[in-house]
């Protein structure tokens, strides 16, 4: 099974701000484990809700799920066919929010126990298995209020396993752990979740540890930012490719249409004063091929 996207996109507006997502091309297939990794605000949690189908993806390009039985996720988006992207997303996915997102009504064990049902995927004995492999056996039959913030965590990641998924996406599983619990739980993550033969997409601010446990380095880049570059552009001509954590931004120009927010109204091509109100265009690109 495959993640396939090419020439997708996925735009956000607001009254200041329109942000653009492009994906030029972005494969990822099971058992591989992929970091999505950039400055805060540069797209990163945009790809994880195109991916997790929690979020529509812009008309055009493609948009897939390849293997034995393929799914085209851009047509049933097209199509409104929401029972059906909800169908994917409960038996093809797993997901582990930042602080958990665990059902407080629920104990861990509910909790796993649930997206097992949904998926119609019932096996006690694996929910089992995977706590022990987990470090949580012992709190199974806790509710999220009595964990600790690792405990929780742990159990999000069986929530997320419990059914087995093609993939499961992360967006800062570890982000609310100290650096010595967040190291300890990711490598449990990503070590349980490549035996069980799941891919794994996330994100993280923690490139050192990113790159300690193994996981590929894919970068959001900020390609186009209102007001003055903060950093410097890549070479023209250069086939470099940026180093882990590097900003690009495209060279400003009248035909960006972007400026700072305070700063007075820019002229376009025509030679027409932009509209003072006007929101700031962002745009960001994330790639990844095979």
């Amino acid at each position: 099974m495959r993640f396939v996207l090419r020439d997708a996109a996925r735009t956000l507006r607001g009254p200041a701000r329109e942000f653009h997502l492009r994906i030029p091309h972005f494969e990822v297939a099971q058992g591989e484990v992929v970091a999505l990794v950039g400055e805060s605000g540069s797209g990163k949690t945009a790809m994880l809700e195109l991916l997790a189908l929690a979020a529509e993806p812009d008309p055009g390009g493609e948009f897939l799920l390849e293997g034995p039985e393929p799914v085209d996720i851009l047509a049933l988006w097209q199509r409104r066919s929401l029972g059906m992207l909800a169908s994917v997303r409960a038996t093809r996915l797993g997901f582990v929010a930042q602080a958990g997102g665990l059902l407080p009504f629920l104990s861990a064990r509910g909790n796993a126990a649930l997206a097992q049902e949904v998926a119609g995927r019932t096996d006690a004995a694996r929910l089992s298995r995977l706590a022990e492999r987990l470090g949580i056996a012992a709190v199974l039959d806790e509710r999220p209020v009595q964990l600790s913030l690792g405990q929780r965590q742990r159990a999000a990641i069986l929530r997320a396993l419990a059914h087995r998924p093609d993939f499961v996406i992360a967006d800062e599983p570890t982000s609310a752990l100290d650096p010595g619990a967040g190291e300890e739980v990711m490598n449990l993550f990503l070590s349980t979740a490549v035996e069980e033969g799941a891919g794994v997409i996330l994100s993280s601010h923690n490139l050192s540890l990113m790159h300690r446990t193994g996981a590929e380095i894919v970068e959001v880049l900020q390609e186009n930012l209102p007001g003055p570059e903060t950093a410097p552009a890549r070479r023209a001509g250069s086939e470099t490719k940026p180093s882990p954590g590097t900003l690009r931004v495209a060279p400003a120009g009248p035909q960006s249409g972007n400026q700072a927010p305070g700063s007075k109204p820019s002229r376009n091509p025509r030679g027409n004063p932009q509209q003072a109100n006007a929101p700031a265009r962002w745009v960001s690109s994330v790639e990844r091929t095979p």
